[in-house]
């Protein structure tokens, strides 16, 4: 548990950060703010989000809850990266030991394009589900991954998240792309 634990602390060192302050409408243009919440808001998208992150979970509704404000996003370095920002919503469960929890930052670039996804805080284990789910999946995925009509480097890109079972990259590619 202790390897996971310090594994999980590496992995969150090299990511981007969701900063605390909320960001005035300066640094990230207002239409892409509202692109990226008129997206994330979709009945379809919340539940492809919910989905990828409690697998085995019931949501309680697939529309995120308890919108924040968009927040500035910070470099590594503790530095604000111009024009990005975070929006942060809640997400509700239900599962078969009791109802749950998650908080995800979706990270947007300044045009409000979903780049990444963090998981802020949750009493359950987002993305396990999905990540098992994939484990025997992934001979047909790939497979799936080959048949479509994609350039090379986007087919690698799956593959690769396929190959690590990452549901977590997978959906990051999806709110991307704006699969719904």
């Amino acid at each position: 548990m202790r390897r996971v634990l310090v594994f999980c602390v590496l992995l969150a060192s090299t990511q981007p950060l969701l900063a605390d302050e909320e960001i005035d409408p300066g640094p990230a243009p207002r239409e892409a703010v509202e692109k990226a919440r008129a997206y994330l808001n979709q009945a379809s998208v919340g539940q492809m989000i919910g989905i990828a992150a409690h697998t085995a979970q019931l949501l309680s509704h697939g529309q995120p809850e308890n919108e924040t404000e968009p927040r500035a996003v910070k470099d590594s370095n503790g530095r604000v990266v111009p024009g990005k920002f975070g929006l942060v919503y809640d997400f509700r469960w239900r599962g078969l030991l009791g109802d749950g929890q998650t908080q995800l930052a979706f990270l947007c670039d300044r045009q409000g394009n979903i780049e990444k996804v963090q998981v802020l805080a949750s009493n359950g284990l987002p993305w396990a589900g999905a990540n098992l789910l994939l484990q025997p999946l992934r001979a047909k995925l790939k497979d799936a991954v080959n048949d479509l009509q994609v350039d090379a480097q986007f087919r690698q890109n799956l593959q690769q998240r396929i190959d690590n079972t990452d549901a977590k990259g997978l959906l990051e590619i999806g709110l991307r792309y704006r699969v719904q």
